[in-house]
């Protein structure tokens, strides 16, 4: 534990600070809130730097993965040159499909709790999670 931690503990334990009012208690949290923060912001960029993705993907992996996924596709889909040479609809197919199945996973990743009525959006997007498989070693520029 920091030295800061062990400052935050020490003062939180103290019998005057639980007598605080709510407005003195909301300050202290923002004030307690601030250096944890900035120290999380710190190790979350050398995470992504070291790694490419920080820890914070691994709450909700699923909607991690839709949402940086569903925009890659989507960029890849407005500066496309090429396309597989045998691609049903040819290249305006390609970047029409680039672009549906990106917005698909685009939405999923949106989406905080899935509920039933959002099932359309998870069967959208495990059709373009379907369709990325299927044409793995064709995403490229």
């Amino acid at each position: 534990m920091s030295t800061l931690d062990e400052l935050i503990a020490e003062i939180e334990s103290a019998p005057w600070h639980r007598r605080l009012g709510w407005a003195a208690q909301r300050r202290w949290n923002a004030f307690i809130r601030s250096p944890r923060a900035a120290r999380r912001a710190v190790v979350f960029a050398r995470q992504r730097m070291t790694r490419g993705w920080d820890q914070r993907a691994l709450y909700s992996l699923d909607s991690h993965l839709a949402e940086t996924l569903g925009a890659q596709l989507t960029a890849l889909a407005r500066i496309a040159h090429g396309y597989p040479g045998t691609y049903p609809g040819g290249f305006e197919g390609w970047v029409a499909d680039l672009g549906r199945n990106g917005a698909a996973l685009s939405a999923y990743g949106a989406i905080d709790n899935l509920m039933p009525e959002h099932d359309h959006i998870w069967a959208d997007a495990r059709e373009a999670l379907h369709w990325v498989a299927d044409h793995l070693g064709a995403l490229w520029d």
